[in-house]
């Protein structure tokens, strides 16, 4: 029925339009759509991740398996030739 939001300050969101799906009568409560202009600020970088412990070679490591892993993909559809097989 509703969207509920909050900010620190105010006129941090700003509702660009807001409505509800009429069409939809599974129950008593109508699906609700907003559309929000939210003005973001940087956070701060001194929080600690994984409850005070980062790891940063870990991180590292797992980076790199990411994007051997993407180059690899990419590589696969990049192919000229297929990889079917005939036998003679």
């Amino acid at each position: 029925d509703r969207i509920i939001y909050k900010s620190r300050q105010k006129g941090d969101i700003f509702v660009l339009k807001y409505g509800s799906c009429t069409s939809i009568k599974t129950s008593d409560h109508r699906p609700v759509y907003g559309y929000f202009q939210v003005r973001l600020r940087p956070g701060r970088d001194n929080i600690p991740l994984c409850a005070g412990q980062f790891y940063r070679d870990i991180y590292k490591e797992g980076i790199k398996r990411r994007f051997l892993r993407e180059q690899k993909r990419r590589a696969f559809w990049n192919q000229r030739n297929s990889m079917v097989c005939s036998v003679s």
